[in-house]
């Protein structure tokens, strides 16, 4: 009996996950439809919002299925003093659009994309360490995803070395190969490592 109903559980599970990763692909050939016949992207016109506070709302009304803001993110963009709140949420878009697109496609095309959309805000795409010692930073540079612990593997960051929390950006995440989706962990601010 309890065998049964465990095994018919993790049937459900797995059931609901590959008609979830169906719609996710179904609703990104709508999206890549729909932008093609426009001629223009997908979120060309997607209001920004004024403030940090709206950042997991926005995400998740506009940008399901590519990008998801982990509540860890929501809260550190909520407390964030970082000045140039329109430059944040453009990241975030040129993560759920060029990012996605690179990772998903692969097309050299996609990365020459991705890394001109970077260079044009300043930005460097860069390890932020191994996992191996991410783990080891307390849950600094860990977020829960989809029921278990993930390190922030990669982070955004504009130039120069400012520490100054106006000015100074920086966008924690990692991608999931099961949802082939980009995992927000943390922005707009630094995230101290032990060893700095």
């Amino acid at each position: 009996g309890e065998q049964r109903a465990r095994l018919f559980a993790e049937e459900q599970v797995r059931d609901r996950e590959e008609e979830n990763s169906r719609l996710r692909w179904r609703v990104r050939q709508m999206e890549d439809a729909l932008a093609q016949q426009s001629g223009r992207p997908i979120d060309a016109s997607v209001r920004i919002p004024t403030s940090l506070d709206s950042l997991k709302p926005w995400a998740e009304t506009h940008l399901a299925g590519r990008l998801v803001v982990s509540s860890k993110a929501a809260k550190a963009a909520k407390s964030s003093i970082f000045r140039d709140v329109s430059f944040a949420y453009q990241v975030v878009l040129l993560m759920a659009n060029e990012y996605c697109a690179m990772r998903i496609r692969g097309q050299p095309e996609d990365r020459r994309k991705f890394e001109e959309a970077l260079r044009s805000r300043g930005l460097e795409n860069t390890r932020t360490g191994d996992a191996a010692r991410l783990g080891e930073q307390d849950d600094e540079f860990v977020v829960q995803f989809m029921g278990r612990k993930r390190p922030l593997e990669w982070h955004l960051k504009n130039g120069g070395n400012t520490r100054d929390p106006t000015r100074c950006f920086r966008l924690y995440y990692f991608w999931d190969d099961e949802t082939q989706q980009v995992v927000i962990g943390s922005m707009p601010s630094h995230l101290n490592t032990k060893v700095s």
